[in-house]
């Protein structure tokens, strides 16, 4: 049932791994239908702190908080990660900046 709103095409990119440095080795890139609103909305991040979303994306599987994701030509790091239940289906809110 959700992934009738699912119409926009997003790319989730994630960190592969990490060398002894703490450096990113590399990262996996998946294409997945998303659906996208640019909203701005005051979101509390990994740290606890307040900061203002941009936009949020709906997504039907939850992506790891270090991913990013890509939209509109333009990559976006995730602020928060919301689980989102309506009927049984459960769909994931991803605020990015």
């Amino acid at each position: 049932m959700i992934s009738a709103y699912l119409t926009d095409t997003v790319t989730i990119e994630t960190p592969s791994g990490v060398d002894r440095w703490g450096e990113n080795t590399g990262t996996a890139a998946e294409t997945v239908k998303g659906r996208i609103k640019f909203k701005n909305k005051v979101v509390r991040n990994d740290r606890g702190e307040q900061v203002v979303a941009a936009a949020s994306v709906l997504l039907k599987d939850r992506p790891s908080p270090l991913a990013r994701i890509t939209f509109d030509g333009r990559s976006h790091a995730i602020l928060s990660v919301e689980r989102s239940q309506d009927f049984g289906t459960v769909a994931w809110e991803v605020s990015v900046n």
